[in-house]
């Protein structure tokens, strides 16, 4: 993670830490669909799944979208069939209900993740309410973030490279994009945006409402 580091120009400013997200991708071997709670394209065997219970997960291509059948694999995963015609952009919505952690308040939280199978220098949007696009750019890869088709300046960025167990921090610019990424390999995204909004779900009060957005995609 170090030489990532000096390739993107972070060492001196990035903040290292670990950041649970759920999030979804193509696994290169199996060639079927993934969901997963942790930190990057890879299952965690210490973190239970749980948090993705219920993630319903869309394959879309232009203007039409298919729901794929989602299931629990025997790994710490859920799992989804690839259609038979690679889609533009997958992409998944995840309810999780009021959540709590520590001493922070009680938080209504729904979570966007998302994968491009195949980058090309097309952003593809969902039109999610909180969402990355990704697309090649000065033969690497850019990001951006939208928030209901626009785009978030300054945004904090949790940012895994090739799952690493370290994450860093990184902004958007007042466009909502991130800087260009070079090197080779799989990054893994996530964001999110907090309001105080009080409420009640299920018999359990909470007082913020957040939202996450999650993308995973590979740079060949």
């Amino acid at each position: 993670m170090r030489a990532f580091f000096i390739l993107c120009g972070l060492l001196a400013s990035a903040a290292i830490a670990q950041g649970h997200f759920i999030f979804v991708y193509v696994d290169p071997q199996a060639k079927d669909i993934r969901v997963v709670f942790g930190h990057g394209a890879t299952p965690d065997p210490d973190v239970p799944v749980a948090r993705a219970e219920g993630t319903k997960l869309f394959a879309k291509t232009g203007d039409t979208a298919t729901e794929l059948t989602v299931k629990k694999a025997e790994g710490n995963y859920y799992v989804a069939e690839m259609p038979k015609t690679a889609p533009e952009v997958i992409y998944g919505e995840t309810k999780a209900g009021v959540t709590q952690r520590g001493e922070m308040p009680p938080m209504l939280s729904t979570y966007y993740s998302k994968t491009v199978p195949t980058l090309t220098d097309k952003a593809v949007a969902a039109k999610l309410a909180l969402e990355f696009t990704a697309a090649k750019h000065e033969q690497g890869v850019r990001f951006q973030l939208l928030q209901d088709g626009k785009p978030v300046p300054t945004a904090e960025i949790t940012l895994t490279f090739n799952a690493d167990e370290d994450d860093i921090k990184v902004k958007t610019d007042k466009d909502g994009y991130t800087q260009v990424f070079q090197e080779k390999g799989t990054y893994a995204l996530a964001a999110q945006v907090q309001v105080d909004k009080k409420g009640e779900l299920d018999g359990k009060k909470y007082e913020k409402v957040r939202t996450v957005a999650s993308i995973i995609v590979r740079l060949e």
